[in-house]
């Protein structure tokens, strides 16, 4: 029988069957609520998506893309595609790494994409430790995360005001 509230297997018998725990503690906290253990992560699977579509959208509405036909077909479409679409129903908790992506991507946005000659303020030095929170609580829900640390640089090298890229 499979235990789903235990720890059944070592992890340096199948280290590449490893996952950190994040997103199992996540998911024991909505069990925790009354949920059954395949019920509890299909919410959490739900609010991840409905989550990472939401800040994409905030994304782009902050850089200007939303309101033009491009933005508008980028966010739906993304919001769609069938790997998309199969991760808001499946029982499975992979879709929090997306939510993480678009989590950094918004902190990141946010931190950099600010008009010419803006110096930083208290509000981005809480922002900046703020994502340093979020990047590292993305590592502990998938190894693959890491790859998180690649987009605050890009970025802060794509704003219109490329002067914050000497604060990376």
């Amino acid at each position: 029988k499979l235990n789903w509230t235990g720890n059944n297997l070592g992890v340096r018998e199948l280290f590449y069957s490893y996952h950190p725990p994040a997103s199992f503690l996540l998911t024991k906290a909505v069990m925790v609520l009354g949920f059954e253990p395949t019920k509890s992560i299909q919410i959490v699977a739900f609010f991840a998506s409905i989550g990472a579509v939401l800040l994409f959208r905030s994304v782009l509405k902050k850089t200007g893309i939303l309101s033009t036909a491009r933005g508008v077909m980028l966010l739906y479409i993304g919001a769609a595609i069938p790997l998309q679409l199969f991760l808001q129903t499946a029982i499975t908790i992979e879709v929090l790494v997306l939510f993480f992506t678009s989590l950094v991507l918004w902190l990141s946005v946010h931190l950099w994409w600010e008009p010419k000659g803006k110096p930083w303020s208290a509000r981005s030095c809480v922002r900046a430790f703020i994502l340093s929170i979020v990047l590292a609580v993305a590592l502990f829900t998938k190894f693959p995360a890491a790859l998180l640390f690649a987009i605050p640089p890009a970025v802060a090298y794509l704003s219109p005001n490329r002067k914050h890229w000497q604060y990376v």
